[in-house]
């Protein structure tokens, strides 16, 4: 996802020229969004699947992929968007924190 925020950000002709996959480092239903805003084509769930399927099963898969429409649904909603269409870089804001060190 950094490297799409990078390309994004950097090199934005990028994403005329050619088609954008993401492919690892997703987890939620909120990664696909923020990879679809920042020009992603298509993203990968491999992992995620493949680990519902060995641990439970076909009913693990359908499990997950509620999760994950339940996840895109709700977080598109919150965002004001009702296509994927509506999807743009300016819905994704970056915010850079660093934990407070303690005074000694």
């Amino acid at each position: 996802m950094e490297v799409l925020y990078k390309i994004r950000c950097e090199r934005p002709d990028v994403f005329k020229k050619t088609e954008v996959y993401i492919d690892g480092g997703v987890r939620r239903g909120t990664d696909v969004l923020k990879a679809l805003c920042l020009g992603a084509k298509m993203v990968g769930l491999g992992r995620a699947f493949l680990y519902a399927q060995s641990a439970y099963g076909e009913a693990g898969v359908v499990h997950l992929a509620r999760i994950l429409e339940r996840e895109i649904k709700f977080a598109m909603a919150s965002l004001g968007v009702r296509t994927v269409d509506q999807l743009v870089p300016e819905l994704v804001e970056r915010v850079d924190w660093q934990p407070l060190s303690p005074k000694l």
